[in-house]
């Protein structure tokens, strides 16, 4: 998917995602189509809806918590992350309250896991993302090793690393999503581009700004390409490589950064 949450982590914008949402039958699936296409508000009327009918209809089946992670979902990509949490922790209670365990109940919950692990990051929860995100990677590692919903899992476990200052940790599971996506997605595709921001960013922390240069340039170019000069992540890009450039004295470049940045908001 190509829903992203932006954050700032000092000088730097690093970029995390979320808001994984589970297949649903209709109308369900028509809410996933509008977070596709990062129209938040309509899909949280629509998703509230199904919530509150099921509510009242005292159900409590497989529809409730996709309805709910999806619910979810939608809040988190609308920047309320408290509302998220409250929603993925609400969709694992209904799963674990099933009597029967389905064919797709394992893979769904790892999902939801890393869903609420990163809203947990989103509010400085960070043991709990932490917990969160390695038993999503855990479970995922069994069900689908060679799927792009793991690399998902890495990327923000591997901020969650990075946060607790566990740099080492968190160089080696960036570099382990960003050739992982490469790999299934192809060198140029916007979900490459996240990988190589975050491995960026946390190079350019640790006083790598020559290693860092090459991948944040790839991953403004990738997002330019893609959404365009005004899309929310070629404006977090170009600050990055702008502040790299600072840091190696490249002030004419590094100016350019901020004023196409500046052009683009």
């Amino acid at each position: 998917m190509r829903n992203f949450a932006l954050f700032v982590t000092g000088a730097f914008c690093a970029l995390r995602i979320a808001a994984c949402t589970v297949a649903a039958p209709a109308p369900s699936h028509f809410a996933e189509q509008l977070i596709e296409r990062w129209q938040y508000r309509d899909a949280i009327v629509l998703l509230e809806a199904e919530r509150d009918a099921a509510l009242h209809a005292s159900r409590c089946d497989r529809a409730f918590a996709v309805t709910l992670n999806n619910l979810g979902s939608a809040y988190y990509e609308a920047g309320r992350y408290l509302d998220a949490q409250h929603a993925y922790e609400a969709s694992l209670l209904v799963r674990r309250s099933l009597p029967e365990p389905g064919p797709t109940d394992a893979r769904d919950t790892a999902r939801t896991l890393s869903n609420l692990g990163a809203a947990y990051l989103e509010l400085h929860q960070i043991s709990k993302a932490e917990d969160a995100l390695v038993k999503a990677a855990r479970s995922l590692d069994l069900l689908d090793p060679a799927g792009q919903a793991i690399t998902r899992v890495w990327l923000n476990l591997a901020t969650a690393y990075k946060l607790e200052r566990r740099s080492d940790e968190a160089e080696r599971l960036f570099r382990k999503s960003l050739a992982a996506r490469e790999r299934l997605l192809g060198p140029t595709h916007h979900d490459v581009a996240m990988a190589l921001n975050n491995l960026g960013v946390l190079l350019s922390e640790r006083n790598r700004s020559t290693e860092a240069q090459p991948l944040l340039e790839r991953a403004v170019v990738i997002w330019e390409s893609s959404g365009g000069p005004a899309h929310p992540q070629v404006a977090a890009g170009l600050h990055n490589l702008a502040t790299v450039y600072t840091a190696l004295n490249r002030i004419a470049p590094a100016q350019e950064c901020f004023g196409r940045q500046e052009r683009g908001a």
